[in-house]
């Protein structure tokens, strides 16, 4: 087995990376809340052990936003739901993805002008940030 020495990377040492890591585009911001939990196990007086963890988090209208309002995931991005045939006598439908769905086109027919967004809406509310 052969060990490698060099690489072709864009840094050149730990310093370096970080900063790369440090210049990428920010999203939502992550949030650290510390609860103390109770497990099953006892301790030597009887009482259950307890443990400090951490819960992470982000804002999740903040994540909607980030996603629709990056130019990177625009093309996969889908408001309506459409009906996808596998063939071009539309008997043969098919489902890929959410978009394809029958809940999402049954829901969208039910509430029918009740609320409806644009593709342009949604880029515009993922710029609101």
């Amino acid at each position: 087995m052969q060990i490698q020495h060099s690489s072709c990377t864009s840094f050149h040492n730990n310093q370096s990376l970080l900063q790369k890591i440090d210049a990428l585009p920010q999203g939502p911001r992550w949030t650290c809340e510390l609860f103390e939990v109770e497990g099953d196990i006892l301790d030597e007086g009887g009482a259950p052990q307890t443990e400090m963890v951490e819960l992470w988090c982000c804002n999740p209208v903040e994540c909607i936003q980030e996603l629709i309002g990056n130019p990177e995931f625009e093309r996969y991005m889908k408001y309506t739901p459409y009906h996808l045939y596998e063939n071009d006598d539309g008997t043969n439908q098919c489902w890929d993805e959410m978009a394809t769905g029958s809940w999402w086109w049954d829901t969208q027919v039910r509430y029918r002008g009740w609320w409806s967004i644009s593709n342009a809406d949604a880029k515009r509310i993922g710029r609101l940030t």
